[in-house]
């Protein structure tokens, strides 16, 4: 006959788990079910280890929940916040490119320089008149635009990343806030029930 499996509920991510042992958490993965789209499975955002893997369940003790919210406050909130600050100074962004061939594939690192702000307005950004398709004015304009907007598009999108993961934080630490308000000492819960995978939306 197998041990017997005590369950708690992770101080991190508020999920019923089985317990390592009398009441610390397992090893488990990290998990939110919300709106992300970057790790997508099942509409949750899987993110590696949980920060909650060998803290005592929350419903003994509110230290883990305790300890992960000063995590979010004095790590992960400034994190998030210098991440979105660097993108909006516009910096030199590197994005991988990749090349396939018929036998190979390859890789590697390109750089993209920030165009003037504003630069879609600016005369000296237009086609140079005269010039016609296919000559060297009109290309060289061609690669020029392409490249400004190859990079205001990386950006847009990092900016968007980084707002999200920026709100994501903020509301995280909403939620520990109330679950801390609310703690009082309790019996460890019955296993969780098993639920089938949520079906993605075509």
């Amino acid at each position: 006959m197998g041990r017997r499996v005590a369950y708690g509920t992770c101080p991190a991510c508020f999920r019923v788990l089985a317990l390592a042992d009398a009441e610390h958490l397992a090893r488990h993965g990290w998990r939110e079910y919300g709106g992300r789209t970057v790790g997508v499975y099942g509409r949750a955002h899987h993110g590696g280890r949980c920060f909650g893997v060998d803290l005592p369940a929350f419903e003994l003790t509110p230290e883990g929940a305790e300890r992960f919210l000063r995590f979010l406050v004095e790590e992960m909130l400034p994190a998030r916040e210098r991440d979105l600050a660097a993108y909006e100074a516009r910096p030199i962004l590197h994005v991988v490119s990749r090349a396939s061939g018929f036998r190979s594939a390859s890789e590697a690192l390109k750089e993209l320089l920030p165009p003037p702000v504003g630069w879609e307005r600016d005369p000296q950004w237009r086609l140079p008149e005269g010039s016609k398709l296919g000559d060297e004015v009109h290309t060289d304009w061609v690669t020029k635009r392409r490249a400004a907007e190859h990079y205001e598009n990386e950006l847009r999108n990092r900016i968007y990343y980084a707002k999200q993961a920026l709100k994501q934080t903020r509301d995280d630490v909403g939620v520990v806030e109330l679950k801390l308000a609310t703690w009082t000492l309790r019996e460890l819960p019955p296993p969780p029930t098993k639920r089938s995978r949520p079906r993605l939306r075509g």
